[in-house]
């Protein structure tokens, strides 16, 4: 094992580890549940390394959530619907974002 000084956070991302950083451009990425802790916490770390979330829930994400997602760099879309109706799942998945470099 590494000595504790050499040892990177668990929270610690560089860019190369994140989506445009292994795939050279953002890229979108669909997220399911997103109103809830797990999707929040995606679409936050997906939103500031500048990548375009299509966010799908059965309810609207929190007011508090949409406000702090605008002052990222990525690009958000929210879908209200269930994940269990496949035309708006297959909706969502192909909406288009407008990334910017």
């Amino acid at each position: 094992t590494l000595p504790a000084t050499q040892r990177r956070s668990p929270r610690a991302r560089s860019t190369s580890s994140t989506a445009a950083g292994l795939l050279g451009s953002a890229m979108t990425v669909l997220i399911t549940g997103a109103s809830g802790f797990v999707g929040l916490a995606l679409i936050e770390a997906l939103l500031a390394a500048g990548d375009g979330v299509v966010a799908l829930d059965a309810a609207p994400m929190p007011a508090l959530a949409q406000s702090h997602f605008a002052s990222l760099p990525g690009a958000l879309r929210m879908v209200v619907a269930d994940a269990r109706d496949e035309a708006a799942v297959a909706r969502a998945r192909f909406s288009t974002l407008e990334l910017t470099p």
